[in-house]
C-alpha cells in the first residue's frame, strides 16, 4: 500500500470565501416576473373570458334592451340580442332597426334573425301594445382590437339610439 504524504512546502489553494447567498433582481426583471405571475391571476379572474354588456333606451313608445358581446376571442361566435318593447297604448305598424356598418363590418358570417330586409336593417312588424319583438344577430369576430358603432330603432318619429363596443382579442 502507498501511503500519500502532504508535504507542506507544495502550495495550497486558499479556502473559499463565505458569500451570503441571496437572489437580486433587476427593476425590469422584477417587472417581468410580476407579469408572468399576473397574467395567470387574471385569467382565472376572467379577464381574457368572453364576457356580454347590457344598454337601454326609452322613448315615448318604445323600451328598447340590448345584449351586445363586450368581448371575446377571434373567430368565436358572439350574440347579440336587441329587445323592442310597445310600451305607448296603440298598436305600431312597423318598427325599424339599423346597424352601425361601421360596427358590423368588423365581424364575419353575420347573421341576422328576422332576415335584414337591407343593408344592417331590420323591421319588426307590427308590435301590439305590451308586445316585445326580438332581433338577435350572430356574429364572428374577424378583426382584432376594439370595435365601436350604434344601433337605431325608429316607429314613427319615435327614434332610440344605443352604443355599443366589442373587443375582439386573439
Amino acid at each position: 500500500m502507498v501511503k500519500i504524504s502532504r508535504r507542506r512546502d507544495v502550495p495550497q489553494p486558499p479556502d473559499a470565501p463565505r458569500i451570503r447567498r441571496r437572489v437580486r433582481f433587476s427593476p425590469l426583471q422584477a417587472l417581468g416576473i410580476l407579469l408572468i405571475l399576473g397574467l395567470p391571476l387574471l385569467a382565472l379572474l376572467g379577464v381574457f373570458g368572453e364576457s356580454s354588456r347590457e344598454a337601454e333606451a326609452h322613448t315615448a313608445a318604445l323600451r328598447v334592451h340590448l345584449r351586445y358581446p363586450d368581448r371575446f376571442r377571434f373567430e368565436q361566435i358572439g350574440e347579440l340580442l336587441l329587445f323592442v318593447d310597445n310600451t305607448s297604448s296603440r298598436p305600431l305598424d312597423s318598427v325599424r332597426v339599423e346597424f352601425d356598418s361601421f360596427y358590423v363590418n368588423r365581424f364575419s358570417q353575420v347573421t341576422f334573425t328576422p332576415a335584414a330586409e337591407q343593408a344592417y336593417r331590420v323591421r319588426l312588424a307590427r308590435l301590439e301594445p305590451g308586445a316585445t319583438g326580438l332581433v338577435a344577430v350572430e356574429l364572428q369576430g374577424e378583426h382584432y382590437g376594439r370595435h365601436r358603432g350604434a344601433v337605431r330603432v325608429a316607429a314613427g318619429a319615435d327614434t332610440a339610439a344605443l352604443g355599443l363596443s366589442t373587443l375582439v382579442f386573439p
